[in-house]
């Protein structure tokens, strides 16, 4: 009892058993298309007859169509109560019309002859869809054990619910590929044992694959439209915490544009095929109207009693060619005005996500995509506008520390002692150079100075804290961390004496004079933080190492070294690195404010 409840709770078995029934119905109708219509008795008495009488020394005979093999003397005798065919032989029988005779009535299908006759053709029908019930029980049993789990309220673990997730995502994709794998064994099967257990007839071979297409297409529609409701439903108990808004990557789900195209030719163009094959193609009434056409001896009484039913019938036809090209034209409009702006869509959103915020859907209707456009496009507004906002913060506070609060989504007052150096940077002679100048050209210098300065700082990850006049004051460390603050310090200070020897090299081609200026780095502890009050704020970086800092680029003029670290700095630089630059020990220096020493050195790349 606990395996039915579980059977009946867990539904996807029981819709895979009914798209395998209802799929396998379907074949079987369009199988036995050719003997499974109604007929005019009248007619039948009058043309079907006649005409098989006529021909039925020739092998190639209406007969034979439907599994009717005739002796040279044999007589058709057609009873009016069921409309059925009964072969009468004179003298000796054979083999083949022995076994045949009596079998192939109105209505009656060729797979069940096949059933009653060959037991290996039973068993196999009988077996092939029960295999791949049981690798579906076996492909579902992790989704399925995950769902029994989250019924009770027991504890899932990650690893079995991901499998479970995946499996219950793969569902519908497995299922459908063991509709098309069945349908070509079908189709393999039923034509062999037809070709070489029957009397063949050539319209078989439109028939047989045209039934195996029916049972793909019946059995992917049932499919879709039983599997994916429930799929999306039961997704959520399979997701933990913020799982269930990540994109789905574990497993293929059928799209929009995928099912729209199984809707439409499930439901528009496997229907209206079968109904144009058995009105015009396999309508003992117009055989018999070729049989009467194509024979010698032409009867008009004949003709003008079949006229009426040919007339119904051709405008049968009309209607269902038309149905179907309305069928096919509306699919064709819903598939382009659903899936593929949903398409458009998703492609845009990726570009938003690699950062392109510019990037607008038209709105051209006030539907359910029209809506979802309008919404889109009002969230890259808002991303758009939260991108101004970090550029705005990272013109006037650097890059990592704008990315840390907008993270945060906080601003506290407060600070912690962190590890780092420091950077100071002054031009040389400054005070002389700007009362040269006016304050509109004082400004335009240093503004082109500091793009100069300060592109090597960033490009080691140093934070450019604040611009004191024409001084800088950088840190490496804070608020990120970096593996080697003191050397990326250094680098980067080499790397604004190789920027400005290059911006002195274009001033003097103009005639202007050349900018000179001195850096002192020092490594230490320093408290990094929110400084000010709750209306005004800053962060920055105070302590002992930051004073020491200045002081030492205060000493670059009177030791005539552009760049001076202290032996602290030193210590934490990397051995290869000490190599390759030139370092001179400046000895020990007073700094002002300091009572004891600070061990200077001077380094040049």
């Amino acid at each position: 009892m606990s395996l039915l409840r579980h059977f009946l709770k867990f539904r996807f078995i029981f819709y895979y058993l009914v798209s395998l029934w209802l799929a396998g119905f379907i074949k079987s109708l369009v199988l036995d298309l050719d003997r499974s219509l109604q007929v005019d008795k009248g007619v039948v008495e009058k043309v079907l007859t006649q005409q098989m009488q006529k021909y039925a020394k020739t092998e190639d005979h209406g007969g034979a169509k439907h599994g009717i093999a005739l002796g040279s003397n044999a007589q058709t005798q057609i009873s009016s109560e069921d409309v059925s065919f009964r072969i009468q032989v004179g003298g000796m029988e054979d083999k083949e019309l022995i076994r045949l005779k009596g079998e192939y009535k109105k209505g009656g299908q060729r797979t069940d002859w096949l059933r009653a006759n060959y037991e290996w053709f039973n068993w196999t029908y009988r077996l092939l869809p029960l295999i791949f019930v049981l690798i579906f029980v076996w492909y579902s049993r992790p989704a399925s054990l995950v769902n029994r789990l989250l019924t009770r309220g027991e504890v899932v673990e990650d690893s079995l619910r991901f499998l479970g997730r995946a499996r219950l995502l793969n569902l519908s994709r497995i299922a459908m590929i063991h509709g098309v794998i069945l349908s070509i064994l079908y189709c393999g099967l039923q034509f062999g044992a037809e070709y070489y257990l029957m009397p063949f007839s050539w319209d078989r071979i439109l028939l047989i694959p045209l039934s195996s297409i029916a049972y793909v297409l019946a059995f992917c529609g049932m499919v879709i439209g039983l599997f994916d409701p429930l799929i999306l439903s039961l997704v959520p108990r399979y997701c933990k915490g913020n799982e269930i808004y990540q994109a789905r990557t574990e497993a293929w789900f059928p799209g929009i544009a995928f099912r729209l195209r199984i809707l439409v030719a499930s439901a528009v163009i496997m229907p209206f095929t079968v109904l144009f094959l058995s009105q015009f193609v396999y309508n003992p009434l117009l055989r018999s109207a070729w049989s009467w056409i194509i024979s010698e001896d032409h009867d008009p009484a004949v003709f003008a009693q079949m006229l009426p039913d040919l007339m119904n019938a051709a405008i049968a036809v009309f209607v269902l060619m038309v149905a179907l090209i309305i069928g096919v034209t509306v699919g064709r409009g819903i598939l382009r005005s659903l899936a593929e702006p949903l398409q458009s869509l998703a492609a845009r959103m990726e570009l938003v996500g690699a950062g392109d915020f510019t990037q607008r859907s038209s709105v051209l209707a006030n539907d359910e995509i029209g809506c979802t456009k309008a919404h889109f496009n009002s969230m890259v507004e808002g991303l758009q506008h939260r991108e101004f906002l970090k550029d705005t913060f990272g013109r006037f506070l650097s890059p990592s520390v704008s990315e840390q609060i907008l993270k945060s989504g906080t601003i506290d007052l407060g600070g912690e002692e962190v590890m780092a150096a420091i950077l100071f940077s002054d031009i040389r002679g400054f005070t002389t150079m700007s009362e040269k100048m006016g304050p509109s050209e004082l400004v335009r210098f240093l503004n082109e100075y500091m793009a100069v300065v300060v592109a090597p700082i960033q490009q080691e990850k140093g934070v450019v804290n604040k611009f004191i006049g024409d001084a800088i004051l950088a840190m490496f460390g804070v608020p990120t961390k970096l593996e080697s603050p003191c050397e990326q310090a250094l680098r980067a200070a080499i790397g604004m004496q190789k920027c400005l020897k290059d911006w002195n090299r274009h001033r003097e081609l103009i005639g202007l004079a050349p900018v000179n200026t001195g850096v002192g780095i020092h490594f230490g502890s320093v408290v990094a933080g929110n400084i000010g009050s709750p209306d005004r704020m800053e962060y920055t970086v105070i302590g002992d190492t930051v004073n020491i800092a200045s002081r030492i680029e205060s000493m670059t003029k009177s030791l005539d070294a552009s760049i001076l670290i202290s032996e602290q700095v030193l210590n934490h630089l990397p051995k290869e690195l000490k190599q390759d630059l030139k370092i001179v020990d400046c000895g020990e220096a007073a700094l002002k404010g300091k009572i004891s020493g600070v061990r200077l050195y001077s380094v040049q790349a």
